[in-house]
C-alpha cells in the first residue's frame, strides 16, 4: 500500500498548517497463520513559519488465533529530520482483529508512545483505536 497526500488547514483564529504525507506498507503471509509487515511514513509539516519533518517506521506481526479471529503486535519508531525532536520516539500496540475475505477489522490499544502514523504531530492523543483494512 502506498499513499501520498497534501493537506492545508486554517481554522478561524489559528495559523495556517500545511502537511505533505507519504507512506508505504508491505505485508507478506509468512505462513498459513502468520503475516509480517513493515511500514514507513514521511511527514513534512509547516505551521506558523516553523517546519517539522518526521520519518517513522513500523514492524508488525498478525497471528491467526481461531477461525477469522487474530491478534497483532506492532512496534514503531519515529525521528525528526528537521525541527524539534518529538516527545515520544517509540510506540507499541496490541490489537484483536476479525479477518474477512477482503479485509480486517480490529480494535487496538496503544501501550505506550505516539498514536497514528507518527508523522502527524497533532495525532499523539488516545490509547484505544479502531483499524479497518480493506482489500480490492
Amino acid at each position: 500500500v502506498a499513499k501520498v497526500a497534501a493537506l492545508a488547514d486554517q481554522r478561524p483564529g489559528a495559523a495556517r498548517r500545511d502537511e505533505g504525507l507519504a507512506s508505504l506498507a508491505v505485508t507478506v503471509a509468512a505462513s498459513g497463520w502468520l503475516d509480517l509487515g513493515l511500514g514507513s511514513s514521511y511527514g513534512q509539516n509547516r505551521l506558523a513559519g516553523a517546519r517539522l519533518d518526521l520519518l517513522a517506521g513500523s514492524a508488525r506481526a498478525v497471528v491467526r488465533i481461531a477461525g477469522p479471529f487474530d491478534g497483532a503486535v506492532e512496534y514503531a519508531r519515529r525521528q525528526a529530520l528537521r525541527g524539534p525532536s518529538p516527545e515520544w520516539l517509540d510506540s507499541a500496540r496490541l490489537e484483536a482483529g476479525w479477518a474477512m475475505s477482503r479485509g480486517r477489522l480490529a480494535i487496538g490499544y496503544n501501550l505506550f508512545g505516539f498514536a497514528g502514523s507518527g508523522v502527524d504531530p497533532g495525532a499523539d492523543g488516545g490509547r484505544v483505536y479502531f483499524r479497518a483494512d480493506v482489500g480490492i
